[in-house]
């Protein structure tokens, strides 16, 4: 359980997200708005990347920016761009880099890189130099990166800006498969359609809040220019 009690939070004097209240128990809940809607800042709030002004971000009872070590183990966090999650220079290496500060050993750690690796259709990457990766790849090999963890609740911020349409289609399959919660910034609405609830933001506020079939349509129609 997700729970945003009363939040606003204030960005370099300017207030993005105001009066933000809601629970989310739903294992698949995608959050869609305009640019500059505050989408992305919610979401940071979820693992303690930000802290609220006023009001609390709680994740099954526990206050995150409280305790935000604990909530950084259970939340795994996609950015938008995957070069701010690569740090290694080969692959295999960077996807088992969480296992290695966990302190399993190598054997452990190359079967599960494997393992993760064929399960999302990129175990041809894994001896390759992480700079020679392009946008889709990096963004697959970051996922796995983060999936290996095995964290409890996943969000991924616009995970679909760098894909072609064959990695576009392994990440659907991917989120198909996922156990873990997953919270999905998106504009695209092939991915807020998989979900089974959408929260839509307006100008910092949370303006509708439903299952896709309503929610969707309501933000097609707010975005319409007359």
């Amino acid at each position: 359980m997700i729970q945003f009690e009363n939040v606003n939070l204030h960005r370099n004097d300017q207030l993005v997200l105001k009066d933000i209240s809601f629970s989310l128990s739903e294992k698949r809940v995608a959050i869609i708005g305009a640019n500059g809607s505050g989408k992305s800042s919610l979401v940071r709030l979820i693992n303690g990347l930000l802290t609220p002004q006023n009001g609390r971000v709680l994740i099954d009872g526990m206050e995150v920016h409280k305790e935000g070590k604990k909530a950084r183990r259970r939340v795994g966090f996609l950015f938008q761009n995957p070069e701010h999650q690569i740090v290694l220079p080969i692959v295999c290496d960077d996807v088992a880099l969480a296992l290695k500060n966990r302190g399993i050993n190598k054997q452990e750690r190359l079967l599960k890189v494997n393992k993760i690796m064929q399960s999302m259709g990129i175990e041809h990457l894994c001896n390759r130099s992480s700079h020679t990766l392009s946008g889709g790849e990096k963004q697959l090999v970051a996922l796995a990166g983060i999936l290996i963890g095995n964290p409890e609740i996943l969000v991924m911020d616009e995970p679909s800006t760098l894909l072609d349409l064959r990695h576009f289609n392994h990440l659907k399959i991917r989120i198909a498969k996922l156990e873990q919660q997953l919270i999905i910034v998106t504009h695209n609405m092939e991915l807020a359609e998989l979900c089974e609830r959408v929260l839509v933001l307006n100008e910092g506020e949370l303006v509708y809040d439903g299952l896709p079939q309503l929610a969707i349509p309501y933000y097609q129609k707010m975005m319409v220019v007359t």
